[in-house]
């Protein structure tokens, strides 16, 4: 579409030594982001409707998490993270009327967050079968305000101005067996809990893969999700 976005980014990381077999991971994400369209004010060119909407946008997003990571020895390892995300969006739209004036037919805001945390502990049992555990859960935040003129006139509709919050917690399981050195079983089964609702759900999941060569293989799997 027309108009001018203007934007700025910014991402790191940084990682460091804790101990011989552990490290940290700081990371972060985000950006600033402005939206303009300007409605055009010589009628002559008024030849769609788009040519009399001003819409001005701004956007904010960012994340920022840690990570530890810690190899307890050669056949088994922790991590475990903890992360925050936010998204901010703000929108202002009007429209020029035919005495050029300009009439509001659009404010809103969203604000949605997270905050995540996850623990993964892998081990290898032995040359032939692996297995992983875990859990994730998710606070989850929301605060949305939108109101609208549908019709063009300076009339507004408070469409929703709502917020809340929730969580989602999950653990899962899972299993690789190596049967031969080309035939590779997969075994796991993963959880779900959403407070919103109290629903939860339980989610087994198979697979089989075999390795025909170096540029070919077939592999079958079913999941419940």
């Amino acid at each position: 579409g027309e108009g001018l976005p203007i934007y700025q980014d910014l991402s790191f990381k940084i990682k460091f030594p804790v101990s011989k077999n552990a490290n940290i991971s700081i990371w972060g994400i985000g950006g600033i982001d402005d939206y303009r369209k300007y409605a055009e004010e010589d009628s002559t060119l008024w030849t769609f409707e788009q040519a009399r909407k001003d819409i001005h946008s701004k956007f904010k997003s960012g994340s920022i998490g840690i990570k530890y990571q810690q190899l307890f020895s050669n056949s088994s390892y922790l991590h475990f993270s903890v992360a925050l995300s936010s998204f901010y969006q703000q929108n202002n739209a009007k429209w020029l009327d035919d005495d050029l004036e300009y009439l509001d037919i659009n404010k809103s805001s969203y604000l949605d967050s997270k905050l995540s945390a996850k623990i993964l502990y892998n081990i290898k049992h032995n040359s032939r079968l692996t297995t992983r555990y875990g859990a994730i859960g998710n606070y989850l935040a929301y605060d949305y305000d939108v109101s609208i003129s549908g019709n063009m006139v300076d009339e507004f509709i408070k469409v929703t101005d709502v917020r809340g919050n929730s969580s989602l917690w999950q653990i899962f399981a899972q299993s690789k067996y190596s049967i031969t050195q080309n035939l590779f079983f997969n075994v796991g089964i993963h959880s779900m809990y959403f407070k919103l609702n109290n629903k939860y759900s339980i989610e087994p999941r198979a697979g089989l893969k075999w390795n025909i060569n170096n540029k070919h293989s077939i592999s079958a799997a079913y999941g419940l999700h």
